[in-house]
């Protein structure tokens, strides 16, 4: 984490990021690191997220805004898994547990989504850090509960409850981890 930072704290945000004023590439790719343990993103890689350099002008290197969450959500989880760790509250809790940030170097056990957020967390700005706090604290998941409850196409009344709930105990995770259970 310490060698991304190194490489993205000259680095500015991508021109759509409303954070603080004079928040480096590596306060946002901290709330990449967010985004992604809060939807248990496994495929954070560094061939998903990207410097844009200009050539032509003179701008500043970006980093370029997120993208590539597919693997998201237990989308590989077939309806009878996803169906079995709903009946079973302790077992949802593990499974989240188990999403690792497996694709960046670290010593062994490979730290998990939400202790790979935080740790980002821990390096950003001052001014950084109190805006994800803030974040994490005034985070709102009752809208996208609505639009999962109603249906989404293409996605089933299991997985679409699955969703919802793997959003409520990572939010949950990530309050604790990062802003001490607030």
């Amino acid at each position: 984490m310490s060698n991304i930072n190194q490489v993205l704290r000259d680095v500015h945000p991508p021109p759509s990021f409303d954070g603080p004023v004079g928040c480096t590439g590596f306060d946002v790719f901290a709330g990449f690191l967010i985004l992604d343990a809060l939807v248990a993103n496994r495929d954070r890689h560094e061939q998903n997220w990207a410097v844009l350099r200009p050539r032509l002008t003179d701008q500043p290197e970006r980093l370029a805004p997120s993208y590539d969450h597919g693997g998201s959500l237990g989308y590989n989880l077939r309806e009878e898994g996803r169906e079995t760790l709903l009946r079973e509250p302790a077992g949802l809790e593990a499974w989240a547990a188990k999403g690792t940030a497996h694709r960046f170097e670290h010593a062994p056990p490979a730290p998990t989504l939400v202790d790979h957020a935080a740790a980002a967390v821990r390096l950003c700005t001052p001014e950084a850090a109190q805006w994800w706090h803030a974040q994490l604290a005034s985070l709102d998941l009752s809208e996208l509960h609505g639009v999962l409850a109603t249906g989404v196409s293409g996605m089933s009344e299991t997985a679409a409850t699955f969703a919802s709930r793997v959003l409520d105990v990572n939010l949950r995770r990530l309050r604790d981890a990062i802003n001490g259970g607030a």
